[in-house]
């Protein structure tokens, strides 16, 4: 079984994207990054979402 996490939390998320925590949040209020709402106020971000937003940015 593989150990890496499938998901990151709203910190983790924007330390890989180099992006603050604010814009991070933004991103996902904005429905620009694919989010899972935990309970009521946990947010996490499949790592597969991240990975397709930096292929995106990187074609703009």
């Amino acid at each position: 079984m593989e150990n890496a996490a499938k998901v990151k939390n709203v910190p983790d998320a924007a330390k890989l994207l180099n992006i603050s925590k604010s814009f991070m949040y933004k991103l996902v209020k904005n429905g620009q990054i694919p989010s899972i709402r935990l309970g009521g106020r946990r947010v996490v971000i499949p790592v597969s979402a991240i990975e397709d937003l930096l292929i995106k940015w990187k074609k703009q």
